[in-house]
């Protein structure tokens, strides 16, 4: 037994001695899971609370009517915390629509002229006050939900519900005025029978899911892509885990030293490491997009929609493979050793998802989180490809993400090719 003790002591102690000789990586060990952790803790912070803080939706409403139906919309949503409202009287509907399109404000609410009076005459005309007047009959007035189609289905049917909620108390006191008008006007009449108003009134059309909307232009949008983009372009940077660590490998193990001794150039080195990474990157999209397309439907799932500019999918997409690349260069030029460049590149990996809203929409994040997604690069990614299958966008309106992208990756490249070369002449 105590043979078997010392052996076990010794594997122990040999182990403990390997690890503790790359500090770096076991450094990285613990502060890359922690920091994961505190991110996505901070973004979660609001998601699951009951009051106060939360969701926060940026909402504009347009109000042409300038009557009680805007005033008590507008003080329906601005009194709840889960709204950012602006209001405006002068937008039309087109611009209001394209400002949606657009992302600029996830719900948009457009109250149409004279809809306050138009539903008083509808109120007298359910009370059959109206015809003797000879006045046309008034239909049920529309009040227009507009919504990003990157806001998820559920979110957009709340919003509705709270709509009709608020006509609804409208109504009441519209059939109510109306009646109180009519028979104060014939107290005098004995003759005269006094009507019972309707047991429900109808002044407005019931607000639904603008995306449920026979008469909507668009289609809805799908999980399949709202969620498909994400985790592909997460599973596009992982990449980086085989790239930096064979390339930690080779430097560890004087592979690339010898190579270039013998006249290789670094430059040919590298660009030999990143041809065949990209074009690994590009058969994964492509797998993740053909998958969405054909194999879900299959299975019972929802298809993936594309969008109309297939192009706009081929430009973002090798963007973000020039990044990924780019970037596991850069980490590979810095990790000392393979054990260090899996557990960075990993971690990191993650971080930047959890940041760029993969792994929690930002729509559910605190607002000065959803500020911090601007840092990471696969939350340009994400939002191009969201504009180019929810909204259709074609390459000229993803042009400043592939861009930024580009300007990532020339940077890693830039700096992970200076630092590759220093440590090739003071290997």
């Amino acid at each position: 037994m105590s043979v078997w003790f010392s052996q076990l002591l010794a594997a122990v102690t040999k182990e403990a001695k390997l690890i503790l000789r790359d500090r770096e990586a076991l450094a990285i060990l613990f502060i890359m899971p922690a920091i994961f952790v505190l991110i996505m803790s901070l973004a979660l912070q609001d998601a699951f609370k009951e009051q106060g803080g939360g969701v926060q939706f940026s909402m504009l409403i347009v109000d042409k009517d300038g009557g009680e139906t805007g005033m008590r919309l507008i003080e329906a949503f601005s009194n709840s915390k889960a709204f950012a409202v602006s209001t405006d009287k002068t937008l039309d509907k087109v611009v209001l629509e394209q400002k949606i399109k657009s992302g600029e404000y996830q719900f948009a609410i457009f109250i149409p002229e004279r809809s306050t009076s138009m539903a008083l005459d509808r109120a007298q005309q359910e009370l059959r006050l109206s015809s003797r007047a000879g006045k046309p009959k008034v239909d049920e007035i529309p009040i227009h939900l507009l919504a990003d189609p990157v806001v998820r289905g559920d979110y957009r049917i709340l919003v509705a519900s709270i709509i009709n909620r608020v006509l609804q108390g409208i109504e009441t006191r519209l059939m109510l005025q109306a009646f109180s008008k009519f028979r104060d006007r014939v107290a005098a009449m004995s003759s005269v029978p006094i009507p019972k108003p309707p047991k429900q009134a109808s002044l407005f059309l019931e607000v639904t899911d603008p995306y449920q909307n026979k008469n909507h232009n668009g289609l809805a949008p799908t999980s399949v892509q709202l969620n498909a983009p994400g985790w592909g372009l997460l599973a596009m940077f992982f990449l980086v885990i085989p790239l930096a660590s064979t390339l930690a490998r080779e430097h560890q193990e004087g592979s690339l030293v010898r190579l270039q001794v013998m006249h290789a150039p670094s430059s040919m080195i590298l660009l030999g490491k990143i041809v065949p990474y990209f074009i690994i990157n590009q058969i994964q999209i492509a797998l993740i997009l053909l998958e969405g397309v054909y194999l879900l439907p299959l299975l019972g799932g929802e298809r993936l929609v594309l969008g109309n500019h297939p192009e706009a999918i081929v430009v973002l997409s090798m963007c973000v493979s020039l990044a990924a690349v780019g970037y596991g260069l850069l980490v590979a030029a810095f990790a000392r050793t393979p054990e260090q460049a899996t557990i960075f590149g990993a971690t990191s990996v993650l971080v930047m998802g959890a940041l760029g809203g993969i792994m929690v929409p930002k729509m559910v994040m605190p607002p000065f989180m959803q500020e911090m997604t601007v840092i990471s690069p696969l939350s340009w990614a994400l939002d191009g490809f969201l504009e180019i299958f929810v909204r259709g966008a074609a390459t000229v309106d993803i042009l400043d993400k592939a861009g930024a992208l580009l300007i990532v990756s020339a940077l890693c490249l830039f700096i992970g090719i200076i630092r590759f070369n220093y440590r090739l002449k003071h290997y």
